[in-house]
C-alpha cells in the first residue's frame, strides 16, 4: 500500500517522495534485467495519492537522471507519460531543469 502525501518541511526530502524515488529507479532495474531498450514511465502516485504533480515529476526525472549516471545498460529511451495535459507539462518542466541541470555541468559549460 502506498501512502497518501502528506505535506512536509520543503527543505527536507519527505518519505513518500523517497519511496517514489525506489519505486522509478526498482523499475529501471527491472528494464534492465528484462534487457528491454525502452521504458514508459507515468506519474506514479500523482492521482488518487495525492503527491504533488510537480513534485512527482520532479522525484521521477531525478531518479532516471541518477540511475543513468551510474549504470550502464540496454536502456536507450525512457518515456515519461500520462492522462493529462497538466502531468506532460509538469514532466516537462522537470526534464528543462534536469537538462540544464546535466548542461551546466559539462566542461566548458560556464
Amino acid at each position: 500500500m502506498w501512502p497518501k502525501h502528506k505535506p512536509h518541511d520543503p527543505s527536507k526530502v519527505s518519505y513518500e517522495e523517497d519511496m517514489l524515488f525506489d519505486a522509478v529507479t526498482n523499475c529501471l532495474k527491472e528494464a534492465i534485467r528484462l534487457g528491454v531498450t525502452s521504458i514508459a514511465i507515468p506519474a506514479i502516485s500523482s492521482g488518487v495519492y495525492g503527491f504533488p504533480i510537480d513534485l512527482c515529476a520532479k522525484t521521477i526525472v531525478e531518479a532516471c537522471v541518477e540511475f543513468s549516471e551510474q549504470n550502464q545498460s540496454s536502456l536507450r529511451e525512457v518515456k515519461f507519460i500520462d492522462v493529462t495535459v497538466q502531468h506532460s507539462v509538469a514532466f516537462q518542466k522537470a526534464l528543462q531543469v534536469a537538462c540544464s541541470d546535466v548542461r551546466d555541468g559539462m566542461p566548458g559549460s560556464k
